[in-house]
């Protein structure tokens, strides 16, 4: 996540996605580096039990990780990302 306030918030529902992370990480970063604007990613994990959560946990200098077990990690990325980001300008 970028320091300043973003100009971008990308929200990500996800489920048992750990082997698409790091090409997914890799994508994110060129392409939001590329914008040369502030920017948060958001994931929102919904009970992953396949590694995914950890590999978030590592990655925090960019990301912002929400838990979200009891309820689907999709609907609940699209009804309630308001709630995370901090920008109005949001790519779900």
């Amino acid at each position: 996540m970028n320091e300043e306030h973003p100009y971008l918030s990308i929200v990500i529902p996800l489920f048992n996605e750990e082997a698409s992370l790091q090409p997914l990480f890799e994508e994110l970063e060129m392409v939001l580096e590329a914008l040369q604007r502030p920017y948060e990613v958001v994931f929102v994990d919904d009970g992953s039990t396949d590694g995914s959560f950890a590999t978030l946990q590592r990655c925090t200098t960019w990301i912002r990780l929400i838990s979200a077990s009891s309820a689907s990690a999709a609907t609940l990325a699209r009804q309630q990302h308001w709630r995370w980001v901090s920008n109005a300008l949001v790519a779900k």
